[in-house]
């Protein structure tokens, strides 16, 4: 038996969860407000605080601006009275 071409199986990437991944997939946009700021503005906000028992995970990490972290605190975007505008999710890749 001769092995006459190779096909190479792609393996399941892991992103991980960093600042910069997190920004790049809600594309440097607020997710409460839909505000573009400088990414100097942007923070990284937790949905379920972690003072409340939240992880940095991909599905309780948004990207958001300076002041809706600051109006949301440390409660949850329905306390708050903010609403998301898109579901959070792990990017399959990050070109």
């Amino acid at each position: 038996i001769r092995l006459l071409g190779f096909v190479r199986v792609p393996h399941a990437m892991t992103v991980s969860c960093s600042r910069r991944a997190v920004m790049l997939r809600d594309n440097f946009t607020c997710q409460y407000c839909g505000a573009q700021p400088a990414k100097s503005e942007l923070t990284v906000d937790h949905i379920v605080p972690r003072s409340r028992g939240g992880y940095t995970t991909w599905d309780n990490v948004v990207c958001s601006c300076k002041p809706c972290n600051l109006r949301k605190g440390s409660r949850t975007p329905d306390e708050a009275g903010l609403r998301l505008r898109n579901v959070p999710h792990r990017p399959r890749y990050i070109a």
